[in-house]
């Protein structure tokens, strides 16, 4: 009876999806964050393969936007200033369409 059950359970569980790897995101875009850690400034570099508009973020350690650029460009290199900024943790997000990209940078 416990073998059944098990077998059931696994069947349902495979019929459903639950065993289903998730799909990989396509590899539209490279983005790249250096150095990392930084101290003063930072370079937020991207490598836009297909040319579609994509919008790049930066948000401080209190999570206010710090830094936004929208571009369409095959090759984008932004540097950051983080000068005047406290040390801790800085996300940078890369949307495009429904694909979002996300690194996080340290400030020492």
């Amino acid at each position: 009876m416990k073998i059944f059950f098990i077998y059931a359970i696994l069947v349902t569980l495979s019929l459903f999806g639950c065993n289903n790897k998730p799909e990989p995101q396509p590899n539209i875009n490279q983005l790249s964050v250096y150095p990392n850690p930084a101290r003063d400034l930072f370079t937020v570099s991207i490598n836009n393969v297909s040319q579609e508009s994509y919008t790049l973020q930066v948000f401080g350690t209190d999570g206010a936007l710090i830094f936004e650029a929208e571009d369409n460009l095959s090759g984008f290199n932004s540097v950051v200033d983080i000068v005047d900024k406290p040390k801790g943790n800085y996300e940078v997000i890369l949307k495009k369409g429904n694909v979002k990209m996300t690194q996080r940078v340290l400030k020492i």
